[in-house]
């Protein structure tokens, strides 16, 4: 069962569009809107990443449970990968819930990480964006260096 797990894991990760709109696309809205705004207090001893925590972790869980889940079933009911993997000797069942489990994990990771950058404070927010921003800089320059040759 590990085992079909793990693979579960590996096929969601190389899907990137669906791992940034789950893990990252949450993170730099929480970031920017703190950045923009600032960790102003709402009331009762609440401040505004105490709000924005939930709707930052649900703008990650509705791509995840409301589009990626449903429609790797049922493409997977579809193209018969199921079917043809069970001529094969897989477990199917197994492939079927560990599918099932790989989402619960990335759901975890999301909710995670969504609590580690609420509970930095705001200058940390701050390098940590400007850290983020730096890496893809550098990573777009870098591409385009190896374009040249």
């Amino acid at each position: 069962m590990i085992k079909y797990l793990w693979l579960s894991l590996k096929m969601q990760f190389r899907i990137p569009f669906s791992i940034f709109f789950a893990l990252v696309f949450p993170l730099l809205m929480m970031i920017i809107m703190i950045a923009s705004y600032g960790n102003f207090p709402i009331g009762n001893g609440y401040h505004f990443i105490d709000k924005y925590f939930l709707i930052s972790t649900g703008i990650g869980l509705v791509p995840i449970f409301m589009i990626s889940y449903p429609i790797w079933i049922a493409e997977s009911i579809q193209n018969n990968s199921y079917r043809r993997l069970s001529y094969l000797g897989v477990e199917v069942k197994k492939m079927v819930v560990s599918d099932i489990l790989s989402y619960l994990v990335l759901t975890l990771i999301n909710v995670s990480l969504n609590i580690v950058v609420a509970l930095c404070p705001q200058p940390c927010l701050m390098s940590l964006s400007q850290g983020v921003l730096t890496f893809i800089l550098a990573g777009d320059i870098l591409k385009k260096s190896r374009q040249l040759y």
